[in-house]
């Protein structure tokens, strides 16, 4: 995540689901510890899956990504 703190801002949650074939679903995340210019690492219980998306959640500005990985 890219922060300048004047027109891109660190999220306060990033709400992640995944497609079940049918719908999608929230995963089952652990706590949340989002900080800016560096790496960010997001832990939950193990899916398969097709898809999965990501959602920032953030009151003003704009959140910068650079680099999402999943494993």
């Amino acid at each position: 995540l890219f922060a300048d703190d004047k027109e891109f801002f660190t999220p306060r949650k990033i709400n992640i689901s995944y497609d079940n074939g049918q719908s999608w679903q929230p995963v089952s995340a652990r706590e949340q510890v989002l900080n800016g210019n560096t790496v960010n690492e997001l832990k939950f219980d193990p899916i398969s899956t097709k898809a999965i998306k990501f959602g920032f959640d953030h009151p003003h500005g704009q959140v910068a990504v650079s680099e999402i990985e999943c494993y």
